[in-house]
């Protein structure tokens, strides 16, 4: 599945394509985190406010699809 679902600080949910991003900047402020999504022109596909267990659930998923796709690209 290339859609990651997350909730933002607010509560709502989100989602990217996965298959779009190249890119992904998570930078913490005073124990709230903002999340980027770029494509590999580094054009922005989204910037959202998360919290610390949202960074960590987001990370996990981030790190098993690009792990995942490493392994693929390895293959061909």
């Amino acid at each position: 599945m290339n859609k990651l679902y997350f909730k933002d600080i607010s509560g709502k949910k989100q989602w990217i394509d996965l298959s779009l991003v190249s890119v992904v900047q998570i930078c913490e402020r005073d124990q709230i985190y903002r999340i980027q999504f770029c494509n590999a022109d580094l054009y922005p596909l989204g910037s959202y406010m998360i919290s610390l267990e949202t960074k960590n659930s987001v990370s996990e998923e981030l790190n098993r699809y690009f792990n995942a796709k490493a392994t693929l690209w390895d293959h061909e």
